[in-house]
């Protein structure tokens, strides 16, 4: 019963087994259930995803032309998807996408819950990677491990 709370709401499951009884009955160690990616910041409801749960999600497939004119098509979750769990909140205007190496790049909050083709594709070795097709080639991040999502910057001017 556990591990289906939450499945028919939000698509996963919103419980890791990971208790010492569990981890042995299984052979496995602590730390075999690893968090693949957080979205924080400015929202209702932090997330951390492992890896398995992101696969459980459904997913979509997006056509992806890089900057050698080939066409990759990768199948993914939408990133709004993903982003509606967290509920960022009303003054949201940025989203950092985080890379686990510490690249990091930002889009405005409105460009992403906009998007219905912006994915978060599992690599074959088992890595995040942003795929966003409407949007410049530098935004394709790899290895993502954390979505920020942050208030606008704001600068002051005094005349």
């Amino acid at each position: 019963m556990i591990s289906q709370f939450g499945v028919d709401e939000f698509g996963q499951s919103l419980f890791v087994s990971d208790s010492h009884p569990w981890r042995d009955s299984k052979g496995t160690a602590a730390g075999d259930v690893e968090v693949a990616l957080k979205v924080i910041g400015i929202v209702t409801a932090e997330q951390a995803w492992t890896l398995h749960q992101i696969s459980a999600l459904t997913t979509i497939e997006v056509d992806y032309t890089n900057k050698d004119g080939e066409t990759v098509t990768f199948a993914g979750v939408l990133i709004s998807e993903l982003l509606k769990l967290a509920e960022p909140k009303a003054e949201a205007a940025t989203f950092e996408f985080v890379a686990s190496d510490g690249y990091s790049v930002e889009v405005s909050c409105d460009e992403i819950q906009a998007s219905t083709n912006c994915i978060l594709a599992i690599d074959d070795d088992g890595t995040l990677r942003l795929v966003l097709p409407d949007f410049p080639g530098n935004l394709q991040v790899k290895d993502v491990v954390e979505f920020v999502i942050k208030y606008a910057r704001y600068s002051l001017s005094i005349l």
